[in-house]
Formats: structure tokens, C-alpha cells, sequence
């Protein structure tokens, strides 16, 4: 039984910057996912798939501006439900 603990945290222990990044991009997957609906796919397909928010709009039949509204607002939100991470995320983004 021990062992088989030992190997499934073998990585932390090794490598703590390991088990700090994953559980930081875990808090950050689970922020997102907890946007709106409206709001976490705009925000995807801007930030993850690299769509101008004229073709998010072009996509889900709504305004430009709306999109930027919606990203504007998913950023706000996460800015304020990672605020305590926020310096360890900036350390891994750069």
C-alpha cells in the first residue's frame, strides 16, 4: 500500500514545481468551466481557438461587441476567482 502511494506522488516529491503548476492549472480549467455558458465559449474560442471575436460572432449569431462584452466579463471573473493565484500563474506564464 505504501508503495503504491509513494508512486502515485513520486512526481511531487521529486519535482514540487510539478504538483504547483497541475494543481494551478487545475483551479484555472475549473474557474473557466464555472463561467456562463455564453461567456466560457466565447472566451475559449477566442483564447484557446484563436478566433477574432468577429468570427465568434460570425459563429454564434450574435454581435462583435457582444462578444467582446462576454470576454470582457470572463476575464473580470476570473481575474477575481484566481486573485490568490494570480502571482504564481504570472510566474508560470512567463
Amino acid at each position: 500500500m505504501h508503495e503504491a502511494l509513494y508512486a502515485k506522488f513520486e512526481n511531487q516529491f521529486e519535482d514540487p514545481d510539478f504538483y504547483i503548476e497541475g494543481e494551478l492549472v487545475a483551479l484555472a480549467a475549473r474557474a473557466i468551466r464555472e463561467l456562463p455558458e455564453d461567456y466560457r465559449k466565447a472566451f475559449e474560442m477566442n483564447r484557446f481557438g484563436n478566433l477574432t471575436y468577429n468570427e465568434i460572432a460570425e459563429r454564434t449569431g450574435v454581435s462583435s461587441k457582444t462578444i467582446a462584452y462576454r470576454i470582457s466579463q470572463s476575464l473580470k471573473i476570473l481575474r477575481t476567482e484566481l486573485k490568490d493565484y494570480m502571482p504564481l500563474l504570472l510566474t508560470l506564464l512567463y
